[in-house]
This record gives structure tokens, C-alpha cells and sequence, in this order.
């Protein structure tokens, strides 16, 4: 299992309530960490 670590997107995701959209500005970010998830999945 691989752990990555970003403080500061994870703060900054923290206060995005469930169910509100992701603002924008993280839209790059959390694409990043979907990519990574899915290439984690397919391994």
C-alpha cells in the first residue's frame, strides 16, 4: 500500500462539506488523487 501526503490539499478538502461542490480551484488537485487511486486499483 502506498500512502501519499498533501497537508495542504487535505485541508483544504476538509472544509468542503459532503454533498457541496468542489471548488474549482482544487479540481486539478483532486483529479491528481483520483488518478493515483485508480492506477492504485488496477495494480
Amino acid at each position: 500500500m502506498v500512502i501519499e501526503s498533501d497537508p495542504v490539499l487535505a485541508e483544504a478538502l476538509s472544509r468542503v462539506e459532503l454533498d457541496e461542490t468542489i471548488p474549482i480551484e482544487l479540481y486539478k488537485a483532486v483529479a491528481v488523487v483520483i488518478a493515483f487511486v485508480l492506477r492504485q486499483a488496477k495494480s
